[in-house]
């Protein structure tokens, strides 16, 4: 009985996290840290806290139509660096942010989906990414 109810259970729950990811509601951490605190808002903004950080996250945006978007990355990296990515939905570079270069401004398309990447190499400090 349970050999059949367990791989059914794993599938949907799988299901259920693709469509939260799919769907923007989650995101996808392949970080290795000391420490790491983050929060995403679905609609303008995220951020996060963290030491000694290496890797990325992933995550999906979606916007209901076609319009001009700013995106403001502010930084206070101590040591190591973060790089965040906005990809369009053939996973293309189309604006790149750091402490360097931290605003950009973008033409979304209505219904499309972009994906937002940000990379850590060896990083301690904190981000927020915001948009308008």
């Amino acid at each position: 009985m349970y050999i059949v109810i367990l791989p059914i259970v794993f599938l949907l729950f799988g299901l259920l996290f693709y469509l939260l990811y799919i769907n923007g509601y989650i995101s996808l951490r392949t970080v290795s840290t000391l420490y790491f605190f983050g929060s995403a808002n679905l609609y303008r903004n995220c951020s996060a806290k963290f030491t000694r950080c290496s890797g990325s996250i992933k995550r999906i945006l979606k916007f209901n139509d076609t319009r001009l978007v700013t995106f403001t990355f502010d930084s206070n990296i101590n040591e190591g660096s973060v790089d965040l990515f906005i990809l369009n939905k053939d996973k293309e570079t189309v604006l790149t942010l750091n402490s360097d270069n931290p605003t950009g401004t973008l033409t979304i398309q209505a219904k499309e989906r972009y994906y937002i990447k940000i990379k850590f190499c060896r990083a301690s400090g904190n981000y927020k990414l915001n948009w308008e």
